[in-house]
């Protein structure tokens, strides 16, 4: 089994965030922010934390729009490889041990900017670096027949999407992604959805034994 994601760093001043795509059923998007100014790091981070949630065993094929991260973690096959910075040496080194100790085959592939995926996590690194503490807790956002899961902490930000049909057709799926909210009630923001969806998605978290409140 080989799980793709799609990576991405952004900085400003004072900050930095990453973001992480990894499409498939349910689709699972990751951000978060970092303490530091530098886009090497935020593109390292969110290669970390890609592989933090790829199985054991599995390959782990990364997609970014930077040039440099291909490279920089194809350097450590080289013996005598010259660094110019320990920093990013020491990273990407726990990176490739880590998924070497879990069994992960990591490939990095360069990815136009332009592509879907890319500009999705791209957009999550964005809004992990403007995180704030008052986006804690969880919610969910049905828009049209599209399903958004997702639990904010102070520095990090995971979801769940995915797409029920009319009749809950992909019903596997939809219940795996409920089954990740709490049990205490999540507010349920919907935009023009068809109410039979909104109905439907109401009773199978009841059956599970969640609650989702309709919101405004």
């Amino acid at each position: 089994m080989t799980v793709v994601a799609h990576t991405d760093g952004a900085v400003v001043p004072g900050g930095a965030g990453w973001g992480v795509v990894m499409p498939g059923q349910p689709e699972r998007r990751f951000s978060g922010m970092l303490d530091t100014g530098d886009v090497m790091v935020a593109e390292l981070w969110a290669v970390k934390m890609a592989l933090r949630h790829t199985p054991n065993g599995a390959g782990l094929e990364v997609h970014t729009d930077s040039q440099s991260l291909p490279g920089l973690l194809g350097r450590h096959d080289h013996e005598g490889a010259h660094w110019d910075r320990r920093d990013l040496r020491d990273l990407t080194g726990k990176i490739l041990g880590r998924a070497q100790q879990r069994g992960i085959t990591l490939t990095c592939l360069w990815a136009s900017r332009n592509d879907p995926m890319q500009e999705v996590a791209h957009k999550l690194a964005v809004a992990g670096r403007v995180r704030g503490k008052g986006e804690e807790g969880w919610a969910a956002q049905l828009t049209g027949r599209t399903l958004e899961v997702w639990q904010a902490t102070r520095r990090a930000r995971n979801g769940w999407v995915v797409a029920p049909e009319d009749s809950l057709a992909s019903e596997a799926t939809v219940r795996a992604v409920l089954a990740e909210l709490p049990e205490t009630p999540v507010p349920l923001i919907v935009q023009g959805s068809p109410p039979a969806i909104v109905a439907a998605l109401q009773a199978l978290a009841t059956e599970l034994g969640r609650t989702l409140t309709l919101t405004t």
